[in-house]
Parts: structure tokens; C-alpha cells; sequence
């Protein structure tokens, strides 16, 4: 019976701090898509919409790909940024802690309207590579 009591209240104090500690962190997230190469693109970011209430959202760059080589699609990321923040109350209902539209829509940024190699080097900086930098040298909250 004391092991039972001992070994309940050990556990209880090891895993319990670490119970509250994990819920005040989330983990910094920038997602960079090519959206619009593809329809998998917008849906994949609102799936991620649904579920932004887990991570510190620090950013959303559109970028190019193999398949959209010189063209950036920045617009349709504040297209569905718009349309989570007409449903943004109603996720709230689920659960606590997603992004406010107002904040996303700031951090969306453009990547440079290039693809592979030839968007690499002096000069070739954009909106989004320059965020990046910004946010990584940010102290973690």
C-alpha cells in the first residue's frame, strides 16, 4: 500500500509540471506553399487553419515550385485567411487559442518569383526570405 501511495505521488509530481508547461508552449511555425500549382495546396492550408490554435503561426509565404516556376500566389493565401476568420468564432467554440484573421493576414508574405537556382544569390532577397530572417533571430516567447 505506501509503494502504491509513493509511486501515485512521484508520478504525480514529475508528470503533472510538465502537464502545464507543454500547454503554454506552442511550437514557432512559417508555412511556405505553392499555392495554386495545385488544389491539394489551398485545401492542405485549410487543414492547417483548423488546427493553427496548436502552433504560433509566425508566418505564410507563397512561393513557386517545379510546376509554377515564376509565379507567386500570395492573393489566394488572403482568400482563405479571410474566409477562417468568417468561421474563426465558431472554431473558438471547439477550442481556444487560434490566430486572430487580422494577425495572419500580416504575416503573409511573397516569396521571390523564381524557381530552383536562379532564385538564389545577391540580389534575389524577397518579402518572405527577409521575414524568415526576422522571425528566426526573434527570441522564442
Amino acid at each position: 500500500m505506501k509503494i502504491g501511495v509513493i509511486l501515485g505521488l512521484t508520478l504525480l509530481i514529475f508528470c503533472f509540471p510538465l502537464e502545464l508547461i507543454s500547454d503554454n508552449l506552442k511550437t514557432r511555425i512559417i508555412v511556405l506553399t505553392d499555392i495554386e500549382n495545385e488544389p491539394d495546396d489551398a485545401m492542405s492550408l485549410v487543414r492547417f487553419l483548423t488546427y493553427a490554435n496548436e502552433f504560433e503561426v509566425e508566418g505564410l509565404i507563397a512561393t513557386t515550385s517545379c510546376w509554377q516556376r515564376d509565379k507567386i500566389a500570395d492573393w489566394r493565401i488572403r482568400e482563405i485567411v479571410s474566409a477562417y476568420g468568417k468561421v474563426q468564432n465558431n472554431l473558438e467554440k471547439h477550442a481556444s487559442g487560434y490566430p486572430e484573421e487580422k494577425q495572419l493576414l500580416k504575416i503573409i508574405k511573397r516569396g521571390y518569383p523564381d524557381f530552383g537556382m536562379n532564385a538564389v544569390g545577391i540580389g534575389k532577397d524577397s518579402e518572405g526570405s527577409d521575414w524568415i530572417i526576422k522571425v528566426v533571430d526573434r527570441a522564442d516567447p
